[in-house]
């Protein structure tokens, strides 16, 4: 997935853009695991705000043997 943070007109210019990896996925597009291939950036993306722990703690169990440094991550309150 390539992600541009700029408007139309020049989204062309090689400046904030980002390719992302969806790394784990869960069979009902419930939670996404989504990192940067340098693997300085992660994400576990929910769509309920409060997600089960056990698939929270699963899907970062996952970054953490794709070699991500999941000691950095900070969890949004919702």
């Amino acid at each position: 997935m390539r992600i541009s943070f700029l408007p139309k007109a020049v989204n062309r210019v090689p400046i904030a853009r980002s390719s992302y990896w969806v790394l784990r996925l869960d069979d009902n597009y419930q939670t996404a695991l989504v990192g940067t291939p340098n693997r300085k950036y992660l994400w576990v993306l929910s769509r309920t705000p409060k997600p089960d722990e056990a698939a929270l703690q699963s899907y970062i169990e996952t970054a953490k043997q794709q070699g991500y440094d999941v000691s950095k991550l900070v969890r949004s309150v919702q």
